[in-house]
């Protein structure tokens, strides 16, 4: 009663259980925001996640040599505190030739009309917007060609869990006896005589007496003492242990199970490799 080990058998089987039902939990929604994002357009796939910074720093990054990021500080006339300020971020052409560099990426961005001046605020916009598509359209071609493959994921065979309770027990009894006799005897004899004789009056001229007395003392004395003494002493100690084992394996999720015909039929298109070269088609962005 004072280990419980009832709580504790059924505390351990309800914690490993819940835990294997959590990490399938945690596995199916992290699969179906997988398939949520890769069936969605190149579109939506940009505005949910990638900002315009990313689609900056994008462009700074490929282009190191013609485009760089700066940084202005506007002010609204119509607040109350003419003083607040805030800094914005644009794309800036840092190299010898900014227009020549500007047509020749605005090219490779597949950007028509093409960007010529970074100074306008629309211009810059676009370009941006043009390099977000671009990363859209790699991480979703990349995520779409995972889930063609098929998702993989863990399932749990079979397992044991196994409870146990020991105790230690530990007992000494010691015990002590002890004796003690004695025996004192004392004894005693005395004898006493006495006589005697004397000369009275001239009436009696002759008198005399004899006394005699005889004393035995016989004293013995007997003891007997006993000291018992016992110590018993007793300790228990108990140790709770428990174990799991479980056995999984790797399965294979079909995406028909996850998505619907059409959602299977957009993931396919945006799987195909993009090629940021490839010729702009007509109307393009």
């Amino acid at each position: 009663q004072k280990i419980d080990f009832p709580k504790f058998v059924g505390g351990l089987i309800t914690n490993v259980f819940q835990a294997m039902i959590e990490a399938s939990i945690e596995q199916m929604h992290a699969y179906g925001e997988l398939i949520a994002n890769v069936s969605k357009t190149v579109d939506q796939f940009m505005v949910d996640n990638i900002g315009e910074a990313a689609g900056r720093d994008y462009l700074a990054e490929k282009y190191p040599g013609d485009l760089g990021i700066g940084f202005s500080s506007t002010s609204d006339m119509f607040a109350e505190d003419s003083d607040t300020a805030t800094t914005v971020a644009r794309v800036e052409a840092t190299g010898d030739e900014p227009e020549v560099a500007l047509a020749r990426i605005s090219k490779e961005m597949n950007v028509n009309p093409p960007v010529m001046d970074l100074s306008d605020a629309d211009a810059e916009l676009r370009l941006v917007t043009a390099a977000r598509i671009e990363m859209a359209k790699s991480r979703q071609q990349l995520l779409s060609s995972m889930v063609m493959l098929g998702i993989n994921r863990i399932v749990i065979t079979d397992g044991s869990i196994r409870a146990k309770v020991i105790f230690d027990m530990r007992a000494s009894d010691t015990a002590n006896r002890g004796y003690t006799a004695s025996m004192h005897d004392q004894k005693t004899d005395r004898s006493e005589f006495h006589a005697r004789a004397g000369y009275g009056a001239w009436y009696s001229p002759v008198s005399g007496s004899i006394g005699t007395s005889t004393s035995h003392e016989h004293v013995a004395t007997v003891g007997s003492a006993v000291d018992e003494s016992s110590e018993s002493k007793a300790e228990v100690k108990s140790r709770l242990s428990g174990e799991v084992r479980v056995n999984f394996k790797s399965d294979y999720l079909p995406l028909e199970k996850m998505a619907t015909p059409g959602m299977i039929s957009t993931i396919q298109g945006n799987s195909t490799p993009f090629n940021p070269n490839a010729e702009p088609a007509e109307g393009g962005t």
